[in-house]
């Protein structure tokens, strides 16, 4: 499956994170944009993307180390998907109904389910404090399971995974009392689940010095140039002006002045995909140097070429047709 997908005028990689390894991917799936609009091109690089991102999933399946990390990035994700669907059985309750405890005409319906959640808070943090992990077992065995990983009962790591998902326990259960309230500006009381803070920021003053022009405009403009000056005639214009568009859109038309090295890299690994020559590449590394060249002269931009190198090596001559 190549997972390349037509994005406006260009094309993107996207791929899921496999289930059991969403816990250890900030993302449920992996985005890349392929920065080119040719077909062939995008086939080229997903394929490419998708035999890196097999190789990442394997051998994420085979580390089965339990880290700290892994631990809080499991119990996040748990609680995530709990408060969720806890939100979800929220939404159908109706008024004078009980939700998690059962009816009793001789209790209020909303003080019969605080008091059962406050009841199962005060379980989960004893179970806390004697480190007794047998209500949260199952749950940290499945979610092991669904992980792809294979831990000892009685390692300290196992312990250590069962106390984090207790406090991830206790968390959803503070969390679903305040809520069952209508109560939804409950902050986390566990550090590990909390937020982080909201970094207030002064907006930086607006840059109001002018950009530079794209890279397609510089195409034109220098092409209108060489053209008046007499310098382009002919079979001239039709060979050079296609390849420095090319160089346009393989690098998304960014502003002459953003150039980078980088980009010269992505450029000349795209043409090598489309199986050009060394020496039909170095060409098109002849055109664009120009372009640029002239660019700084007429003022135009104020980098230098960053073409500078990064050309292949030419062809042998000598070598089988």
């Amino acid at each position: 499956m190549l997972h390349v997908q037509r994005r406006g005028d260009g094309f993107r990689w996207r791929r899921k994170v496999p289930e059991g390894l969403r816990s250890r991917f900030v993302k449920r799936e992996l985005v890349v944009s392929l920065r080119t609009k040719d077909r062939a091109t995008a086939i080229v690089r997903g394929r490419r993307l998708t035999a890196v991102a097999d190789r990442l999933f394997a051998s994420a399946m085979t580390d089965t180390a339990l880290t700290t990390d892994r631990i809080n990035a499991i119990a996040r994700d748990w609680l995530a998907k709990e408060l969720d669907a806890a939100e979800r059985d929220l939404e159908k309750v109706r008024a004078g109904e009980t939700l998690y405890a059962a009816p009793d005409p001789e209790i209020e319906p909303i003080q019969a389910d605080l008091t059962l959640l406050s009841d199962l808070i005060g379980d989960s943090r004893e179970a806390l404090a004697v480190n007794d992990y047998k209500q949260i077992e199952v749950v940290a065995d499945e979610l092991l399971a669904a992980g792809g990983l294979s831990v000892d009962r009685a390692s300290d790591a196992y312990g250590r995974f069962c106390r984090t998902l207790l406090r991830a326990q206790v968390e959803l259960l503070n969390q679903t009392k305040a809520r069952r309230v209508g109560d939804y500006g409950h902050p986390a009381r566990d550090p590990l689940f909390a937020l982080p803070p909201v970094a207030t920021t002064v907006a930086p003053p607006v840059d109001r010095t002018p950009q530079s022009m794209a890279l397609a405009e510089l195409v034109e403009v220098y092409a209108e140039a060489k053209v008046r000056d007499g310098e382009w005639k002919g079979r001239t214009l039709t060979n050079t002006k296609p390849k420095l568009t090319r160089f346009s859109e393989i690098l998304n038309n960014k502003a002459v002045d953003d150039l980078t090295r980088d980009d010269v890299r992505d450029w000349r690994d795209a043409l090598a995909d489309m199986e050009l020559s060394n020496n039909t590449i170095i060409q098109n590394f002849k055109y664009v140097n120009a372009m640029l060249n002239w660019a700084k002269i007429e003022g135009k931009c104020t980098i230098d070429s960053p073409l500078k190198g990064l050309a292949p090596k030419a062809d042998d001559a000598d070598r089988d047709a």
